[in-house]
């Protein structure tokens, strides 16, 4: 059996799973602190359990997303003591792909989340299938301009995304070495290091 619970801002909600069957749910207000309102959550879900509990998986995206675009969150930060979350600061997304997209609007993602962080997106040529096999030669000159373009507006952290980088990291990764190479105070990170295949982690 499994449980998956989500952190809203008014509310915890939870499920209990047998397989792919939701044998029962609850939710609790999210009064007092966090991990008194996550007891009442599973004491309330503990009634549904048959058997020993596998695994928990969490959902704290609402509060995550609540977080990064106030830059801070008198709810976690009344939980913590003096912390505050720092400021957070947008960042340029370099997408690595086959081909240039066309008819779309450049950069659009389905995650507001995601939207609210990037601030600038580039596109270079490359990338791989998932079995490993190169679907277009990587265009090194392109990764370069993108770091010039991040370096002049003052972007200084770089998301680097690329097709099949979950199979073969090799494009990425070459992507990262050009991109310091102009642009050595550049603080990276490649989606393959995240691992998974989920489109708003990567």
């Amino acid at each position: 059996m499994r449980i998956g619970a989500r952190l809203g801002l008014d509310y915890a909600h939870g499920a209990v799973l047998d397989g792919r069957r939701i044998v029962g749910t609850a939710r609790a207000p999210m009064a007092g602190s966090v991990s008194s309102t996550v007891e009442v959550l599973f004491r309330d879900l503990a009634r549904f359990r048959a058997s020993a509990i596998e695994s928990v998986t969490w959902d704290v995206s609402s509060v995550l997303e609540a977080t990064l675009r106030s830059g801070t969150d008198a709810d976690l930060t009344s939980h913590a003591g003096d912390w505050t979350p720092p400021p957070v600061r947008s960042v340029a997304a370099i997408r690595v792909v086959p081909r240039s997209p066309r008819g779309l609007v450049p950069g659009t993602h389905p995650s507001s989340l995601v939207r609210s962080l990037v601030a600038w997106r580039g596109t270079v040529i490359g990338g791989h299938d998932l079995f490993g096999t190169e679907l277009a030669r990587l265009d090194s000159d392109a990764a370069g301009n993108c770091a010039d373009v991040a370096k002049a507006i003052g972007l200084t952290a770089l998301a680097v995304t690329a097709t099949g980088a979950s199979a073969t990291p090799v494009h990425e990764e070459r992507v990262a070495t050009r991109v310091l190479e102009v642009f050595p105070s550049a603080r990276l990170c490649l989606s393959h290091e995240l691992g998974g295949l989920g489109l708003l982690e990567r």
